[in-house]
């Protein structure tokens, strides 16, 4: 049977200040009065039934993830005792999968990102699901890239097929470097979506993280929280994709994809009024273009400024140059801990 495993267990510091500790990214309400989870809950749900969807989330927010994926079962969500990254935690899943279908397909999925159309998301998928039942690989999609950047992870490919064989998978580049991956044009953005047989990756884990696999193997989920914080931390990137690219193949996408990583990516989500100023807030402005706006609330009037990021939430506010919109993070060590 196919399984959805969604990792929403992620801060989001860089959508500060409306992201907090105990608010993250993928529980606030931004576009059409949704949370990111609740958006990816539904998009996965067109392909698979609320019964087969699973959470791995943060004990820490267990009560925001309980209101936000109300239609998963409680059972259904493994909480982890303190952050270790995406690996340890698609480990965990795989076991408590291999648990209960010994032929369990897991579509991975991050809860933070926007994707549209739903439809051609689910087709993408449906295929990816064929090719892992079929073949003893690891699936992932690819994100055709419109622009250099280097706030993404690249995917090397070889072919020119709608399915392509992994050359390699690439950190984060420098612009120059994503600039000559652009031109080569055989590179994708790495989207972070997976899909593979449990027995496949639980596989490679045992090969390339042996003491991962060996500290989660044939445990409880009592026991696996009880080992939870010895266990390394580490990115499934890292730890696997990269040295498993050999077995790897490739589907573009044909959907619209964003990750949702900075406050800039909402640009292409709210509305926005004649001077391209993006917001759900009533927005007046003069001489004034290029803003996004947060602000429930409240009309905000907005005069000779372009290019500008405002949030303003009960206990703090946000402005920032669009272009530092990465710089978000920098200040959380300034922040009071009332504040993160």
């Amino acid at each position: 049977m196919n399984y959805a495993v969604i990792m929403a267990g992620g801060l989001g510091t860089r959508f500060w200040p409306l992201s907090r500790q105990k608010n993250a990214k993928q529980f606030i309400r931004l576009i059409d009065n949704q949370s990111f989870l609740e958006h990816t809950i539904d998009r996965i749900s067109h392909s698979i039934p609320p019964s087969h969807i699973w959470i791995v989330g943060s004990k820490a927010q267990e009560a925001q993830l309980r209101d936000h994926a109300k239609k998963i079962s409680s059972d259904h969500l493994l909480l982890e005792p303190c952050g270790k990254n995406t690996a340890p935690c698609i480990a965990w899943a795989a076991f408590e999968l291999s648990k209960i279908d010994t032929d369990a397909i897991m579509i991975i999925l991050p809860s933070d990102h926007m994707i549209t159309p739903t439809e051609e998301f689910n087709r993408t998928i449906e295929s990816a699901v064929q090719i892992a039942k079929s073949q003893d690989t690891l699936v992932t999609i690819g994100i055709t890239p419109t622009h250099p950047t280097s706030a993404y992870g690249y995917i090397e490919t070889n072919g020119a097929s709608p399915i392509l064989s992994v050359t390699a998978f690439h950190e984060k580049p420098n612009p120059q470097t994503a600039e000559t991956y652009i031109k080569k044009g055989n590179f994708y953005w790495n989207s972070g979506i997976f899909v593979w047989k449990a027995s496949v990756i639980l596989d490679q884990i045992k090969t390339h993280l042996p003491d991962l696999y060996h500290a989660l193997h044939i445990k409880s989920s009592d026991e696996i929280i009880n080992t939870y914080p010895s266990l390394e931390s580490i990115s499934i990137d890292y730890a696997i994709m990269e040295k498993s690219a050999h077995i790897t193949t490739l589907i573009p996408s044909t959907f619209t994809w964003s990750d949702i990583g900075s406050w800039t990516a909402l640009d292409d989500f709210l509305p926005k009024d004649s001077h391209h100023n993006a917001s759900e807030t009533t927005v007046i402005s003069h001489n004034s273009s290029n803003n996004i706006v947060h602000a429930p609330d409240k009309t905000v009037a907005l005069i000779g400024i372009d290019n500008l990021i405002i949030v303003d939430t009960p206990d703090a506010l946000l402005i920032i140059p669009k272009s530092h919109d990465q710089d978000v993070k920098a200040i959380m060590g300034k922040l009071p801990d009332s504040l993160k």
